[in-house]
């Protein structure tokens, strides 16, 4: 379903900790990882997996954050 007004989404893009991160993509009871290349127009999560470009709408992902 594609958003009517999208003025917060350059802002929300800006601030997401998510974009070039590697994650851990939970879906159900698999798992992948993943590069985040950024966010649609649509607020997916856009990434990488060595199968090719997947966007995401909802579930979970996991980030080991670098100590």
């Amino acid at each position: 379903t594609a958003l009517p007004r999208k003025e917060f989404l350059e802002p929300y893009r800006s601030k997401s900790i998510l974009t070039g991160q590697t994650v851990t993509v939970l879906r159900g009871d698999s798992s992948f990882t993943a590069r985040v290349l950024g966010i649609d127009e649509n607020c997916r999560l856009v990434a990488e997996t060595e199968d090719g470009t997947v966007l995401l709408d909802s579930g979970e992902v996991r980030v080991k954050m670098k100590s």
